[in-house]
Parts: C-alpha cells; structure tokens; sequence
C-alpha cells in the first residue's frame, strides 16, 4: 500500500508536534532566532490533508522533489511569501492569493519577507482519491481530472489573485482549521474542488508579476540597513545616495519585494521585534520600548496596542504561558 504523501518535508527541522486532537487535528509549534509559528494539520479525507500554516518568523520551508500526482493547494489569508525561480526571477504572494500546482514545481521556496504569513495548504493524493471520483461526479460535479489539469496547465502555478468567493470559502476553511470542525471542513473542501472543476475558472488566472534579481538584492539590503539600527531614521533620499539609486527606483524595489512602503515596514519589523523581546527576554517595557527605537515608553505602548490589540504587558504574559 502507497505510503500518504508527508507534508512535512516542506518545513525544515525546527518543527515539533505539539498536541493531537481525537478526530485528527495535529498541532505543531516550531522556533528560531527570527520568531515562532504554529501548523495544524488534519486528514480531510483518505488523500486529502490540510495544513494550516501561521507564521511569525523568517523561514521555514525547504524544496521538495516533484511529485506529479499530488496536487497542492495554497492560499495565503495574510502576510507574504516568496518564490525563487532558479535564480532568474522571483514573485511574491499575499492576501488573497490561491495558487494550484502540482508539488514540487519549478519553484524554489524562498522566505517570508515580512515575517508574517498566515495560509492553509490542501494535498491532494490523486492516486489514493481515484476510489472517490465515481462518488464525487455522480454526488458533487468534482472532476479531479479538471483540478488536475489546472495544476500542470502552465509551467508554474495556476494562480488567481483576491477573488472574494475563494476568499470566503478559505477563511470558513481557516476557521475549521483551528476551531477543529472536520465537517464543515470536509463540506467546504467539496466545495473548493466543484469550483475548481469548473470550466469557467480557468479564465480567472492572472500571472504573478516577476522581479529581477537585480531588484530584490536592492531590496533586501535596504532592509537590512534600515533594520540595522532601529533608532536612527533614514530617509528616501539618504537611502537612494547611499545605494546610488534613483528614489523612485528605492520605493518600487522595496515595495514590490515586501508589499509596503519603507516607513511601514519599518515600522511593523520594530513592533515584532519588541514581541521576540517581550517573549524570551525580562526586559522592563521601557527597555524593550528603546531597543526598537522608541525614546518615549507611553508612546510605545500606545503603538504597539493599537497594532496588536494587547498591551506590552499583556502579549508578554500570554506569550510566556503559550509557548512554555
């Protein structure tokens, strides 16, 4: 009997299981040096697996051998993830985006630029789904040979970009996910695989916008060196004379590798830096407050719960209990 397909050699090391429910949601936690994340995973049906995927941190994913008859799902609920093809181009996926494919496709998995990305991922063992398929036309309308067909349709990923009837599916699909409810998530899989199937969506596809090189080099050292020190304040301009590129040029690279202006990002990446210090430090919140660049504590604090909807304070209670 054909082994089931094991996810988790998407992931590197650092993952660890957690806990595991009576009807077969597992939870992982995994960490590093750049933050934490957690992965839920369930067998929907004999063949398909879903894995929830809510990460905090720089990396965890690592390149898998192609595998034609498994089909991978991949919507992203928030953050950013990149793709590396063979060193000549890179995209990037966000909120909204569903990709279809087959695993281990011309892609090369790349990092979270943003430290943040929230998603779920379904794989689709066609061959242990072949019993299901009488069932499912007759039942449903799914044709797996259409899904099928989508996934190795292009040289890469199938993709469609925010479509507001994929997003609501996926965030009911989301909240199975976490809140445990294999029936509802089994009834909206169904659902996910009769749209799919159907002729129309083929039309839906856009293609990713590629970015040279050239462009998310420059990008990435102007993250490192705006996060370098995180109390001096660069602007555009010192930013574009020091890498002696036109600013328009500085803005555009690093808005399309990160999906953000400069200031925002900035911004954020300090406020998740105070959460790792908050976690696994006993700083006072002052010191956090000024290791992230903030000279004024009650202004800190005021930032960081508007963004975060906890107090410093708060978070570093919770955050201790919940990854003790």
């Amino acid at each position: 009997m054909k082994k089931v397909y094991d996810w988790k050699n998407h992931y590197t090391d650092i993952m660890t299981k957690t806990e595991e429910s009576d009807n077969g949601f597992t939870h992982f936690k995994m960490s590093d040096k750049t933050g934490t994340g957690k992965i839920i995973h369930s067998d929907v049906f004999e063949g398909i697996q879903a894995v929830y995927n809510e990460l905090n941190l720089e990396n965890c994913r690592r390149t898998v051998p192609p595998l034609d008859d498994v089909i991978q799902i991949n919507f992203c609920m928030a953050g950013r993830y990149e793709c590396r093809i063979s060193d000549r181009y890179f995209f990037y996926v966000s909120h909204g985006d569903l990709s279809v494919g087959t695993v281990g496709r011309p892609e090369t998995h790349g990092s979270l630029p943003t430290r943040h990305f929230c998603g779920i991922s379904l794989y689709i063992e066609t061959e242990k789904v072949k019993e299901l398929q009488p069932w499912l036309e007759s039942e449903t309308g799914i044709d797996l040979k259409a899904v099928l067909a989508l996934a190795v349709s292009r040289p890469r990923y199938f993709i469609i970009r925010d479509n507001a009837r994929f997003n609501e599916l996926f965030s009911v699909m989301i909240k199975c996910q976490k809140e445990h409810c294999l029936p509802l998530l089994k009834i909206k899989t169904l659902e996910l695989l009769a749209l799919l199937s159907r002729t129309e969506t083929a039309v839906l596809a856009t293609e990713p916008v590629y970015i040279s090189p050239k462009h998310v080099l420059l990008a990435k050292k102007l993250q490192e060196r705006i996060t370098d020190d995180l109390a001096e304040h660069l602007t555009i301009g010192q930013l574009a004379e020091e890498f002696q590129a036109a600013p328009t040029t500085v803005k555009t690279a690093f808005r399309s590798v990160y999906g953000i202006s400069i200031g925002g990002y900035r911004k954020i990446y300090r406020l998740q830096e105070a959460q790792k210090l908050l976690r696994e430090s006993d700083l006072p919140i002052s010191e956090v407050a000024a290791k992230v660049g903030y000279t004024n504590p009650g202004k800190f604090s005021s930032v960081f719960k508007e963004t975060f909807s906890v107090t410093p304070g708060e978070y570093k209670k919770s955050a201790r209990l919940h990854f003790e």
